[in-house]
């Protein structure tokens, strides 16, 4: 099916309403040829295949519950981001609130060891170190009565006893400063049981986005497949997402055709119900496969564009540009006279002449002249029966006077 007016190459047929007799041994003017011309050429290869997305997903709930929210139709187009649909999420909230509360204790904790004890075992261990210093005074001063025989010395053992369970207090006292202290145990086990409240907080959270799932990428509702109310398990797949920006087509070609595709040839697509409706597009893969059942090969295309017609699975036909030439010589396969020998009949000062021509099919009908055959020549229709030697004289207003066609486009058979 030609699409549009390609560039073509082209030999020139004449027919006229003249028949072809002999009179006393010499004929008529013959009006059954074609002469040659040079026309531009387009080959191409064509076949059919499918509309298929390169971004198609099928979303499914990561978690149980019912359906509460789900007003997406079959489709719909929706936005990267956007909630496709929601399930009641009423046990995760609390579970929320809970580590809310959770983590305010932590903090409250935490703050108390930092903000109160710390300071108050601080303050006490200046407190005993003082209380420290007076006992030591006072033993300073007994010792000094002891050696004068004013004081017992029991005095003086009382209080080294008492400076001994002074320096155990200030010891404890530092212990616990220390524990309350950054870095020390007690802030560090505080410090701790925020970091694990806050976890479990995110953990809820994350849960929760689980009840609410949004599009990943912009696109259109393809398949919905539960309804508002329904109890879905985890797993489930509620709905199928679809790019249409994303549609690519894709064809089987015969393996002996593959050779002729190249990456970034240009294509023509269109829908086998609308072929008016052509869009641009390139070879994008050959993908490195033949298919045993079929003996194909799938080539892929890229779309230029998208348009509205275009839906998953649509079938399509293709027309793939193997090769334009701005002039080429098209030879029909009517004009053989001698197939297998790639011969034509010319005219030659007035005589039929045999002439060897080098040949390639490019269509179900149609060769393109590779050597064999110049600008202007005649080419005698083999249907005339004339044979090599034959004289012969071309009619005036038959092959000479016909007009190529503007282009010609030949499908690669």
């Amino acid at each position: 099916m030609k699409m549009k007016k390609w560039i073509l190459a082209g030999v020139v047929i004449a027919a006229a309403a003249a028949v072809f007799v002999f009179w006393n041994g010499r004929s008529e003017p013959l009006a059954d040829y074609w002469v040659v011309q040079e026309q531009p050429f387009t080959q191409t290869v064509t076949a059919s295949g499918k509309i298929l997305a390169a971004r198609k997903i099928e979303i499914k709930s990561e978690v149980s519950g019912t359906l509460s929210n789900f007003s997406l139709n079959v489709g719909d187009a929706v936005a990267e981001g956007q909630t496709l649909f929601s399930l009641d999420g009423s046990d995760v909230e609390r579970s929320i609130q809970e580590r809310q509360a959770a983590l305010s204790a932590a903090r409250a904790r935490y703050r108390a060891v930092t903000e109160v004890s710390l300071p108050t075992a601080q303050e006490t261990v200046i407190q005993l170190e003082a209380a420290l210093e007076q006992l030591n005074k006072q033993l300073e001063d007994t010792n000094v009565l002891f050696e004068s025989g004013a004081v017992a010395k029991t005095a003086v053992d009382d209080l080294e006893h008492q400076i001994t369970l002074q320096l155990s207090k200030i010891a404890s006292a530092k212990a616990s400063a220390n524990a309350y202290a950054s870095g020390g145990a007690s802030v560090s086990e505080a410090a701790a049981g925020v970091s694990q409240a806050l976890e479990a907080l995110e953990t809820a959270k994350n849960q929760r986005q689980k009840y609410a799932v949004t599009a990943p990428f912009s696109g259109t509702v393809l398949e919905r497949l539960r309804e508002p109310g329904e109890y879905v398990q985890a797993g489930t797949t509620l709905v199928t997402l679809i790019d249409p920006s994303s549609y690519y087509a894709e064809i089987e070609l015969e393996e002996r055709k593959v050779g002729l595709i190249e990456i970034g040839q240009r294509v023509l697509v269109w829908p086998e119900s609308y072929p008016s409706k052509a869009v641009e597009a390139e070879v994008s893969k050959i993908l490195p496969k033949v298919e045993d059942a079929t003996g194909t090969v799938k080539i892929q295309i890229k779309l230029a564009s998208s348009a509205d017609f275009l839906i998953e699975n649509l079938s399509v036909q293709v027309e793939i540009v193997i090769r334009t030439l701005p002039a080429a010589i098209i030879l029909p396969a009517q004009a053989l006279w001698n197939a297998e020998a790639s011969e034509v009949l010319v005219e030659q000062d007035g005589r039929v002449a045999s002439k060897p021509v080098k040949l390639e099919a490019v269509g179900l009908s149609d060769y393109l002249v590779l050597e064999g055959l110049s600008v202007g020549e005649a080419v005698l229709d083999p249907a005339s029966e004339l044979a090599p030697g034959d004289e012969v004289i071309l009619a005036d207003g038959g092959g000479a006077n016909t007009t190529a066609e503007d282009d010609k486009t030949g499908e690669t058979p």
